[in-house]
């Protein structure tokens, strides 16, 4: 009888163990859920503070936030470092703080930009987060990104720019990764390639 009521506190710790891991399961599963259910609903309107994200075929994915009723974030799509350095280019990562226009329906992402764009020669320097080139561009080009539009099309909210090719669209879609707040907060991540230690070597 004592060796049977010794194994009682082991058994009701095990059950309460038992029970609390279930718990917690259950909570984070549903709160996982619940996140996936807002991310995969369709987007009736652009809300502030929400990230969005468009594909460009053959590019890594865009995105974009708007912070208020006149100021937006976007990190626009861009080739691949495979892609890039792959063909001999620089690899391109690319910072827009901008202002907008609205227009009933439509984002016009132009009014007024800071577009920061830094360049990588290569593979080594982008694992290391350190890049060649830093510029600064506040007069995009004609088929530069933020020269598009966010805007409504029948029920499906886009990506609208001119292309060499003509007009392009791309979906948006609502997307859990965050973008930086500002240009100051997307530059502390890199640093320039010591040149002077590059040559030495």
């Amino acid at each position: 009888m004592k060796r049977k009521s010794g194994m009682f506190p082991i058994l009701l710790i095990t059950i309460v163990a038992l029970a609390s891991i279930t718990f917690w399961y259950f909570l984070v599963t549903k709160k996982e859920n619940k996140k996936n259910e807002i991310m995969n609903r369709e987007i009736t309107e652009i809300v502030y503070g929400e990230v969005y994200t468009f594909s460009e075929e053959g590019n890594k994915s865009g995105y974009i936030k708007f912070i208020d009723g006149e100021n937006y974030l976007a990190m626009p799509s861009t080739k691949s470092p495979e892609d890039s350095f792959g063909d001999g280019e620089t690899y391109d990562i690319i910072f827009i703080e901008g202002k907008y226009s609205k227009n009933n329906e439509k984002f016009y992402l132009g009014k007024s930009v800071i577009d920061t764009r830094i360049f990588f020669e290569d593979e080594e320097g982008l694992k290391k987060n350190r890049y060649d080139e830093i510029y600064t561009i506040t007069k995009p080009n004609l088929i530069d990104f933020e020269t598009g539009s966010i805007e409504k099309k029948e029920k499906q909210w886009i990506y609208r720019r001119n292309s060499s090719n003509g007009y392009v669209e791309y979906p948006l879609v609502r997307s859990k990764k965050d973008i930086p707040n500002s240009t100051e907060e997307f530059l502390k991540k890199y640093k320039p390639v010591d040149k002077a230690s590059s040559l030495s070597e």
